[in-house]
């Protein structure tokens, strides 16, 4: 569900809608965490490490953020 509902707000550039994904006091549905956008960054370094091995982690400091995201293959459903 959570993946369903960022996949709206992927491409936006609005502040007021980056704000709802990182404001701990903003629940875009109930039961949600605060700082959703918080969470989901660190769903997509467990799964790109995960696919990548141990020691990639340290990659994910200097390749391009597209490229974290593939590598993570979290997002392969909304690209």
């Amino acid at each position: 569900m959570i993946w369903e509902l960022l996949g709206l707000y992927f491409h936006q550039l609005k502040n007021d809608d980056i704000n709802k994904l990182v404001a701990r006091n903003i629940k875009l549905f109930e039961n949600a965490p605060g700082a959703i956008g918080y969470y989901v960054g660190f769903k997509i370094c467990v799964e790109y490490v995960k696919r990548n091995g141990k020691s990639s982690w340290k990659n994910i400091y200097k390749e391009p953020v597209d490229m974290v995201l593939f590598k993570s293959g979290i997002f392969k459903d909304f690209r």
